[in-house]
């Protein structure tokens, strides 16, 4: 196992350190699940994308989908459009409107849970339930937090709050 000690020069606890963790500990991560995701001719954004939908009760608009997963709507429209040929989703306009809802498909449905996520379970295997709780309540802080910063102030669907 390679060890990184380019975030150990700080001896004490502070923030730019463990913003440097949290970065470096996601591009890991999202590393491993794009080689993952590779071998089943998936990207991450469009797996991202397809989780928007499942969240969404299957359709969302592009909007609504650059919200959930925080990208650009050009950014989102052109993975839609990729989707859409593979079959994976379908784009159907709204009526007297610019806009489009995304609807996801079967095809995309039964993909979703067919792909495996080993390389997710392999990097969190060695947390307790314990710990995964308390690093999924300061992760959803963090969230929040940013968001407030931001000038997003809203919930998502998708977080839980745990008292």
């Amino acid at each position: 196992m390679i060890e990184s000690r380019e975030f150990r020069s700080h001896d004490t606890l502070n923030d730019a350190y463990l913003w440097g963790m949290l970065k470096h500990s996601t591009s890991l991560i999202s590393r491993a699940r794009d080689l993952e995701l590779a071998q089943h001719k998936i990207t991450m954004e469009q797996m991202s994308v397809l989780h928007a939908l499942m969240i969404s009760k299957g359709s969302a608009t592009i909007d609504e989908i650059a919200t959930l997963v925080i990208r650009q709507h050009n950014s989102v429209s052109t993975i839609v459009n990729r989707m859409s040929k593979a079959g994976l989703v379908k784009k159907e306009k709204i009526q007297h409107q610019k806009k489009y809802v995304v609807r996801i498909t079967d095809k995309a449905r039964s993909f979703v849970d067919a792909v495996p996520r080993k390389s997710i379970e392999m990097v969190f295997a060695d947390l307790t339930l314990e710990e995964k709780r308390q690093l999924a309540t300061c992760l959803e802080q963090l969230i929040r937090t940013t968001h407030d910063i931001l000038g997003h102030n809203h919930n998502l669907p998708f977080l839980s709050i745990e008292s």
